[in-house]
């Protein structure tokens, strides 16, 4: 799949570029990003995995914004990342880190969401 079958398919949209938008999403990456640290001293496991998830995915639609599209779902990010990787835009060890994190990033912010009990290999707590 490329951006243009994307496109097609709608899960992305041309957006017109706003730098107010690009701004913003780096920023809540960045937020999310720092409030990683607090919860994790303090054994909130489940919403550092949120968090985590959160800023990688904030800090991908601000690139997906700024070449001017919007994400309808979120794996059209990486195809955004595999496009600026055949540009050499991007590190194809970014691609693929992005790649090999983002399946599971999903899947334990799901299992974070919605799944009970929770361990990540972790000692058992309580959310």
């Amino acid at each position: 799949m490329n951006i243009q079958d994307c496109l097609k398919k709608r899960f992305l949209i041309e957006e017109p570029l706003d730098q107010k938008l690009i701004t913003k999403e780096l920023n809540e990456s960045s937020f999310d990003f720092k409030s990683v640290e607090k919860a994790f001293d303090e054994n909130n496991f489940k919403w550092v995995i949120i968090q985590c998830y959160y800023s990688m995915f904030h800090a991908a639609k601000s690139v997906c914004f700024n070449l001017g599209y919007r994400e309808k779902k979120h794996f059209a990010l990486l195809i955004i990342l595999e496009y600026l990787n055949e540009q050499g835009q991007l590190e194809k060890e970014f691609v693929t880190l992005s790649k090999r994190k983002a399946a599971p990033a999903v899947k334990d912010r799901w299992h974070a969401r919605f799944a009970r009990p929770l361990s990540f290999g972790l000692p058992e707590f309580s959310p």
